[in-house]
């Protein structure tokens, strides 16, 4: 169980994000562990600039940590959505791990396209 909350500020092109949250752990259940069991934070700022037939956005997420003794994650992150048709637009991201708490990287390229 948990809840999150995710402000927006818009100026023209740019919009700026920040989010927070809380992830409870069920204490005992299969699933939870002793550092679940107290609770997991999120945390993150971005940035987004919002183009004609685009965005592109830079954001900082920080996390509790889920395992004991392992680093709570703090990781760096470049977006883009580009459309290229009307039809056709192309997705990627790269995110940085900043510590030996999660993924030291990850990329991902995708297209997304909607049929008629």
């Amino acid at each position: 169980m948990g809840g999150f909350l995710g402000l927006h500020q818009r100026w023209d092109q740019i919009q700026a994000t920040l989010i927070g949250g809380w992830i409870q752990g069920q204490p005992g259940s299969a699933l939870s562990n002793a550092a679940t069991a107290n609770g997991v934070y999120t945390a993150g700022f971005g940035l987004t600039y919002l183009a004609a037939r685009g965005r592109y956005s830079v954001a900082y997420e920080a996390r509790g940590t889920q395992y004991a003794g392992v680093p709570a994650p703090r990781e760096v992150s470049l977006g883009i959505f580009r459309m290229v048709t009307d039809r056709l637009a192309i997705r990627g991201s790269f995110i940085a791990g900043l510590n030996d708490g999660g993924p030291r990287t990850s990329v991902g390229v995708g297209i997304v396209y909607w049929p008629k």
